[in-house]
């Protein structure tokens, strides 16, 4: 009897475990979702480059017994370590905007779009309800069995983020949920998922025009929680991780980059120093050369020609002396004492005086250039100077050119 009772509680208890596994598995799979670094999605109701990698899915299937209005949307999800990110596009024709009366009191009965999760695909309570419309307004709901109102607008800010812009053809809406609270949001979880649009008409109506439902494999609508499709926590983006694998090459084409820069600037600007100093180099001794002629011409010229000039002169001065000299004389036969010694010294000091100017010319004609060029006032040492270090300077600059 106990060996039946205990094959019975074995039979009991694989059926269960049978049941529960085939209802985590009622829906379909919808995707993977690719996660994200915390805090990379800015939430202002635009579309982050990174929604473009994540899950896409489609809102586009019209509920029952309503009238279609074309009104449907597209949505994109990603995650993060604390954060499920979903962004919206809705294209509805004919956005009618409402009462705050109504948004606080009946904020389905709105142009709006809504998210439901169950966290763990569990098919039970709690459901996660969240809505946001057209103007931003935004409300959240927990069916726990008893349908708990966390609260409108900034009440909700504890549980998510949203934010909302006016599009061409509709409107756009962005939610950041908070998915700290939940129990083991991590890569690999599963959350039974339906998202849905509200449609208005007008805005005196008390009731929805149209809702648009996420297409899934059981037809779930808003609240069926044991008939939404799932999907699942994925691993990070393929960009966040292949990014660093594109650094080296970054690095590399860089380096080849400079290398060949390098190898054609060397040679060139080498050339082009090389040309443009022996250039400067000819200039600099050829004006400097012209200026030490030009001056030392000059002085050789001059003192050349002094002598000449002054001859005559001084042998005039003599003729008057000479001719003078009979008066002297004359006035010497009178006077013999005091004009002896006058009269005779400046006769022979006179030539004295004369010969060494005569000489001058040749002595000029021995002396060095250097010396006349020093006479004339022309700084020829420092210029040389200059042009010594000059070319020393092109010379250490090529030197260290061709070492590099």
């Amino acid at each position: 009897m106990k060996k039946i009772v205990s094959v019975l509680l074995v039979c009991a208890l694989m059926l269960s475990l049978a049941v529960s596994v085939s209802a985590a598995k009622y829906g379909a799979s919808k995707g993977a979702v690719p996660k994200v670094k915390e805090g990379s999605i800015r939430i202002d109701g635009t579309m982050d480059e990174a929604y473009a990698e994540g899950l896409s899915v489609v809102i586009n299937r019209l509920g029952k017994n309503i009238l279609d209005t074309k009104t449907h949307g597209q949505a994109w999800l990603l995650w993060s370590d604390k954060t499920l990110y979903v962004y919206a596009k809705v294209l509805d024709s004919e956005v009618v905007t409402t009462t705050p009366y109504m948004q606080q009191s009946s904020s389905w009965i709105t142009d709006s779009f809504e998210v439901f999760l169950d966290i763990g695909n569990m098919q039970q309570y709690p459901i996660y309800q969240y809505r946001v419309d057209y103007s931003g307004f935004n409300t959240h709901y927990v069916d726990d069995d008893s349908m708990t109102v966390r609260g409108t607008n900034a009440d909700v800010a504890p549980y998510f983020s949203s934010a909302a812009k006016w599009v061409n053809d509709g409107y756009s809406v962005e939610l950041a949920i908070d998915a700290a609270r939940f129990e083991g949001f991590e890569e690999g979880l599963e959350i039974g998922l339906q998202l849905l649009i509200n449609d208005m008409t007008s805005a005196a109506s008390n009731e929805r025009t149209a809702i648009y439902y996420m297409p899934s494999k059981n037809n779930a609508n808003d609240w069926a929680k044991t008939s939404y499709d799932y999907i699942t926590l994925g691993a990070p983006l393929a960009v966040e991780t292949e990014a660093p694998e594109t650094e080296p090459v970054v690095t590399e084409t860089e380096e080849v980059t400079e290398k060949i820069t390098e190898a054609v600037t060397e040679p060139v600007t080498e050339k082009v120093t090389e040309a443009v100093t022996e250039k400067v180099t000819e200039k600099v001794t050829e004006k400097v050369t012209e200026k030490v002629t030009e001056k030392v011409t000059e002085k050789v010229t001059e003192k050349e020609t002094e002598p000449t000039e002054t001859e005559p002169k001084e042998t005039e001065a003599a003729t008057e002396e000479v001719a003078t000299e009979p008066k002297e004389t004359e006035e010497a036969v009178t006077e013999p004492v005091e004009t002896e010694p006058k009269e005779t010294e400046p006769k022979e000091t006179e030539p004295k005086e004369a010969e060494p100017k005569e000489t001058e010319p040749k002595n000029t004609e021995k002396t060095d250039a250097t010396e006349l060029a020093d006479e004339a006032g022309f700084p020829i040492v420092p210029v040389v100077i200059a042009v010594a270090v000059i070319a020393a300077i092109i010379v250490i600059v090529l030197a260290k050119k061709k070492k590099g």
